[in-house]
């Protein structure tokens, strides 16, 4: 426990104003110390996942072994604990899963009797949820640009986001899962089934959605939600929309010019050097195709190209002239 510990000058009467005084917490050498302690488990699972201790009291020498869980609301939950494993200096205790369990935060408490005393050490922060029900595992990238300006441009950065889901429904079609990000919906560009389980493997399934997110000017953190058939309940995950490197003045001062098509294609936060271009690097624009090459003076005729090097990335960075305009 806590001893508390005086410094004083030595002629100093009690009490003494010029003390100091701290706590010196003396630990029991004897107590078993938690190894790698378990963080969480699916509350369908037969059994808690192994407990790993060492310092444990050799066998024959404890008279009780008890393991609890405290519930958030400090209901105990007494488990059944089946001969222990040992290897060596480590003991792993098998502990099966409480009947009674339900989904939420616990305390395992591991209490052990010896010759001196009763001894206990506790996992904390121990997670307990649904092994079946659907999940977001992981997602990325956490941060992605917002718009961004270069050259008098206003580059509509859309950036790629991947969520991983568990349990997420199987055998989907593209247009059967739906992503929005407040009221307006967001483009699902893929849908892979990672990995698959039968419908009652716990938490085996594993499922990536890829998004296309929308350009946005605003900063700051935006929920995207996805859904599908057979959820009740969408998945959400958040994603920090922010302003992107000064592109423009990054190239300036290398003489360069902002790559545009790079951008657009793979956005990105960072000032990378990379995203610049030498204007000698940029070939002169060419027309490769037209289809068709004529069509009746009254006009009407829909006519398509195919140009090579144009510095051009929406509808409104062209102006087609025809004869004298």
């Amino acid at each position: 426990g806590a001893i508390p510990v005086v410094i004083k000058p030595k002629k100093c009467q009690d009490p003494c104003a010029d003390q100091v005084q701290f706590a010196f917490e003396s630990l029991d050498a004897t107590v078993p110390e938690l190894l790698a302690p378990p963080s969480g488990m699916a509350k369908q699972q037969p059994k808690l996942p192994k407990i790993t201790l060492e310092k444990f009291p050799a066998e024959g020498t404890y008279s009780s072994l008890l393991v609890t869980m405290v519930a958030s609301d400090k209901t105990e939950l007494a488990c059944t604990v089946q001969p222990v494993d040992r290897m060596g200096d480590l003991t792993q205790l098998d502990v099966l899963t409480p009947a009674a369990l339900v989904e939420g935060g616990y305390s395992v408490r591991i209490s052990v009797t010896d010759s001196g005393g009763l001894k206990t050490v506790s996992i904390e922060s121990f997670v307990v949820y649904d092994g079946l029900a659907a999940k977001v595992v992981s997602y990325g990238p956490a941060m992605v640009p917002t718009v961004a300006s270069a050259g008098g441009r206003l580059l509509q950065l859309q950036s790629r986001v991947s969520a991983t889901m568990a349990n997420f429904p199987q055998d989907l079609s593209l247009s059967s899962v739906v992503a929005t990000l407040g009221a307006d919906n967001v483009r699902v560009l893929q849908v892979t089934d990672l990995v698959k389980c039968s419908a009652v493997a716990i938490d085996c399934n594993r499922t990536r959605v890829t998004l296309l997110a929308p350009a946005l000017a605003s900063p700051g953190d935006k929920t995207f939600s996805v859904s599908a058939p057979g959820m009740s309940t969408p998945l959400t995950f958040a994603i920090t929309f922010e302003p992107p490197c000064d592109f423009q003045a990054l190239c300036a001062a290398k003489s360069q010019l902002v790559n545009y098509r790079r951008l657009l294609d793979a956005p990105t936060i960072e000032c990378d050097p990379a995203y610049c271009i030498k204007a000698t690097d940029i070939s002169a624009p060419a027309i490769l195709r037209v289809s068709p090459s004529e069509g009746l003076v009254l006009g009407g005729t829909l006519v398509t190209l195919q140009v090579a090097g144009l510095p051009a990335f929406t509808a409104a960075d062209v102006k087609v002239v025809a004869g004298e305009g």
